[in-house]
């Protein structure tokens, strides 16, 4: 299950490269590399996205107290956003995800509608 966050700018737009730059220091990406931040971003220019690998692997808060997650809980090992670009818009993807990847993915959703006052399509 997917879940899409799509976002059209308005009178500000940022240049693929200014969201890029917030992009990785909203995860913390340093020149040091990635000690002490949550993840790594990759830009795939054939796919015109962004991949956000975030450290650590996927988990949920009922893992261990006896009840399964739902079904619709269940998710992928891996911990990653996907943020695909145009000049009008994002849509910032998390797929079958855990919370903090989702948190992480909602997050990031609200600092770009805050900053670039931007509008919220779907999601």
């Amino acid at each position: 299950m997917a879940t899409d966050r799509w976002i059209s700018w308005q009178v500000r737009r940022p240049t693929q490269r200014e969201l890029w730059d917030a992009l990785e220091d909203y995860i913390g990406i340093s020149q040091q590399g990635m000690n002490g931040c949550l993840g790594s971003v990759v830009w795939n220019a054939g796919a015109n996205r962004w991949c956000v690998r975030i450290q650590g692997r996927s988990s949920h808060p009922l893992k261990r107290i006896g009840k399964p997650p739902p079904p619709k809980d269940l998710h992928l090992p891996e911990r990653e956003i996907e943020i695909f670009w145009d000049d009008d818009s994002i849509d910032i993807i998390t797929r079958f995800s855990d919370p903090v990847t989702n948190a992480i993915a909602d997050g990031f959703q609200k600092f770009c509608l805050e900053y670039w006052d931007a509008k919220l399509d779907r999601g």
